[in-house]
């Protein structure tokens, strides 16, 4: 990054770890140290390969660390071919690690646009609850911490504040210049994954804005519904989510662009972007 990002507090807290120095060498360089990367480091050191990790800034610095926390089975553009029983998966994985992280399954709301038995309103129309599929929340924070914990474990070596400037011809090279040999490279950039391809690639970096609540009231979330802590998000648009997190509740909706795909020039106190966030909360505010 070329300067420090402010995106806002996040909603979790995760630990810190030493400073480790990156490898000469390793099997397998994975690239970003999220609830991705460091699930791949995990495995893949279980399995027996000799994984370094390289995370830019710290452990859960990007979206990982700034997640809702919502748990669903299936990925954000539905089904696809190759991936299914994340839920089981997720479970197996906490119980294995003895990861603490608040996981919870009451299901999860898909949101509709109808008047069919209306949930809240939203502007001039109302949500209603289009069906309940399979899903939950957990904490982000000590999931990540649980997972970096798990990779580290199963030997893998995990460099904080160590960006990775350019990949290819069996290395990766960090932004100190030095290079590190390696068979293969697993990219977990999430937005970040145009910085290390080829311009064009297809890709358009973005955030997606969120509200965190003061705390409510004791009787709220029973009045909101949200009684039980089932997480909701909407299958049409305006997209909507939210969950509860401890007393508060935690809402998004929207997205936010940098022309240049440099999501760290991103303001949140820049007049549209702050606009669109006012627009969140006004929206929110008028669902009950």
């Amino acid at each position: 990054m070329s300067r420090a990002a402010d995106w806002g507090e996040p909603p979790w807290q995760v630990g810190s770890a030493p400073r480790v120095a990156p490898p000469a060498r390793c099997d397998v360089a994975v690239v970003g140290g999220g609830l991705a990367g460091l699930a791949s480091a995990r495995e893949l050191a279980l399995r027996g390969c000799q994984v370094a990790l390289f995370e830019a800034a710290r452990i859960g610095a990007g979206s990982s660390g700034r997640s809702g926390g919502l748990v669903l089975e299936d990925t954000a553009v539905g089904a696809l071919p190759g991936v299914g029983g994340c839920i089981a998966a997720l479970e197996q994985l906490v119980a294995d690690e003895r990861i603490e992280c608040e996981l919870s399954l009451p299901g999860c709301w898909e949101l509709a646009h109808s008047d069919v038995e209306p949930l809240w309103r939203d502007g001039e129309g109302s949500l209603g609850i289009a069906q309940k599929v399979p899903g939950g929340s957990l904490d982000c924070g000590r999931l990540l911490d649980g997972l970096a914990r798990g990779a580290r474990h199963a030997g893998a070596t995990l460099c904080e504040r160590a960006p990775v400037r350019a990949l290819g011809n069996g290395r990766i090279v960090l932004d100190d210049g030095k290079a590190v040999a390696c068979d293969h490279v697993v990219l977990a950039l999430n937005a970040y994954t145009p910085a290390l391809l080829a311009p064009g690639a297809g890709f358009a970096a973005g955030l997606s804005l969120a509200l965190l609540s003061e705390p409510l009231e004791d009787h709220a979330p029973e009045a909101l519904g949200l009684g039980s802590g089932t997480v909701f998000y909407t299958i049409d648009l305006p997209y909507l989510w939210g969950r509860r997190l401890g007393r508060s509740l935690l809402v998004g909706g929207g997205m936010a662009f940098d022309p240049d795909g440099q999501l760290e020039h991103i303001e949140l106190a820049a007049p549209e972007l702050a606009a669109r966030l006012d627009a969140l909360e006004a929206r929110v505010r008028g669902l009950h």
